[in-house]
């Protein structure tokens, strides 16, 4: 029962922060426009979070109850790793937004 309240507390509190933070962030701080940046979030922000929970949740599961404390935090920054290369590829994705990313927006917003 700790094991899924702590990889539920992650899902849930820490990877919304963290991914909001990081889609809006690093936009912002690379001169694009708020605007911008509010379209790009309501299109990929839902992408990412299924990603994070397919990935994330499945790993602290694992995690939290097999791997030895000391060797989590190799385990978690290999993974980390892995999903910061995919976040970013999201992030910096420079071409126009796909037709159901435009959807997206355009329902949420």
């Amino acid at each position: 029962a700790r094991v899924l309240q702590k990889a539920a507390l992650d899902a849930c509190v820490w990877a919304p922060l963290a991914n909001s933070g990081y889609l809006v962030l690093t936009p912002l701080l690379e001169g694009r426009r708020p605007e911008e940046v509010a379209s790009m979030v309501r299109a990929r922000f839902v992408p990412v979070m299924r990603t994070e929970l397919c990935t994330f949740f499945p790993y602290n599961l694992v995690s939290f109850s097999a791997v030895p404390p000391l060797l989590r935090p190799f385990s978690t920054g290999f993974v980390s790793m892995c999903f910061a290369v995919y976040i970013s590829w999201i992030t910096h994705r420079r071409e126009a937004m796909t037709t159901r990313e435009q959807q997206q927006a355009e329902a949420t917003g």
